[in-house]
């Protein structure tokens, strides 16, 4: 299977260039306006990376409250049980 490393790092590493260069062409300043705060100037490509990180935390913290409230065992304490 070591064939089929190199065509996944190439198109790891296109993605990447594309993405990177997206960022770049897309670094106009956007105007931010929240409710009891002034304007926030701040790039467009900063913005769409902030959303997309705050989805991504509020994402994992809704999966994890939602395994905690039905009780499913978590990784660590079911191996811990597996050794007694």
């Amino acid at each position: 299977m070591a064939w089929m490393a190199w065509p996944i790092w190439l198109l790891r590493g296109c993605v990447f260039v594309f993405l990177f260069a997206l960022a770049l062409k897309n670094s106009a300043l956007v105007d931010l306006k929240f409710f009891l705060v002034p304007v926030w100037q701040v790039p467009l490509s900063a913005a769409l990376l902030g959303a997309f990180a705050l989805g991504v935390v509020v994402g994992m913290v809704v999966a994890a409250m939602m395994r905690h409230r039905q009780g499913a065992p978590q990784s660590s304490s079911q191996s811990s049980s597996q050794l007694s």
